[in-house]
């Protein structure tokens, strides 16, 4: 997994960022005007110069600029998580879970959804167990 910033080639806006499987790093830039880096940066605070993450001038970061960033981060995985898991089960498949086994993935997917309502959210994160892992 790979966490990426992707920023607008002309201005250095940063336009999206997040974390994606290796093998599909480089689409995340859906356009021309678009390029794609490794790394984690705040849209609010930060902006790619010359191929680089940096502050924006005269901007710098508070703790409660770092904080939200890191929600943002922990809220990112956490929907990674819903999406290789929980969210990607087809129809077929789930049809055919005996009712204890759906149980288990309803409870997992809520407990995914109920983490940024966690106490100590984003620095203390209590992640629910994979249904699979029990």
């Amino acid at each position: 997994m790979k966490d990426f910033v992707v920023y607008n080639k002309r201005t250095g806006a940063i336009l999206r960022t997040g974390r994606c499987p290796d093998k599909s790093f480089w689409k995340q830039a859906m356009s021309d005007e678009e390029s794609v880096l490794e790394g984690i940066a705040d849209d609010s605070t930060c902006v790619v110069v010359e191929g680089k993450i940096e502050e924006k001038p005269g901007k710098k970061k508070t703790e409660e600029d770092v904080r939200n960033a890191w929600a943002k981060e922990m809220r990112g995985q956490r929907d990674l998580m819903l999406m290789s898991s929980v969210d990607r089960i087809n129809a077929v498949r789930w049809d055919l879970m005996p009712d204890k086994e759906k149980q288990a993935w309803r409870e997992y997917r809520q407990a995914l959804l109920d983490v940024p309502q966690q106490p100590g959210f984003p620095e203390n994160i209590t992640w629910p167990g994979h249904p699979e892992g029990k």
